[in-house]
């Protein structure tokens, strides 16, 4: 396969950050802890508008239907970071949810699918850097990255 490494160059990409979502789980002391966010941090994306789901309609719409009114803007991005399910890409003052994702890291790349997030500006809830469980991983490229020790090298500590 060919690898799409050097395709995420200064002209084709821009900076966004990544919200990785962190699902519930249980403490040491055996309390729930509902589904939180790590803290923000940077990578390169490249996004393309996505038209195909609905038809030749790239952006956000509000027209009347059988299914609702309100079409949030879709984006597609590509990058050499996993980007998993549930969590947010903010970028250009704007939040995409992660809906779908490819995994193309034979190629050392990955891709998602984002819809703007709709939900009147709340902002994002992260957890503290030092509550975070340390066996959370992300994808980069092809080989597992253990995402505390990548945002403690991005400056969170």
């Amino acid at each position: 396969m060919i690898s799409l490494a050097d395709a995420f160059g200064s002209e084709t990409t821009f900076a966004a950050l990544l919200y990785v979502a962190i699902p519930g789980h249980w403490d040491p002391d055996n309390n729930w802890v509902p589904e939180t966010y790590a803290p923000g941090f940077k990578l390169s994306v490249t996004g393309i508008p996505d038209s195909a789901s609905r038809g030749d309609t790239k952006g956000e719409e509000i027209k009347a239907d059988p299914y609702g009114e309100r079409y949030p803007a879709t984006m597609k991005f590509r990058s050499r970071f996993e980007m998993p399910l549930n969590s947010y890409i903010e970028t250009g003052g704007i939040r995409y949810r992660i809906t779908q994702r490819g995994n193309y890291s034979p190629a050392k790349h990955w891709a998602a699918m984002g819809y703007k997030d709709t939900s009147l500006g709340a902002s994002i809830q992260t957890i503290a850097f030092a509550d975070m469980p340390d066996d959370i991983t992300i994808m980069m490229g092809g080989r597992a990255i253990n995402l505390k020790t990548m945002l403690r090298n991005q400056g969170y500590a």
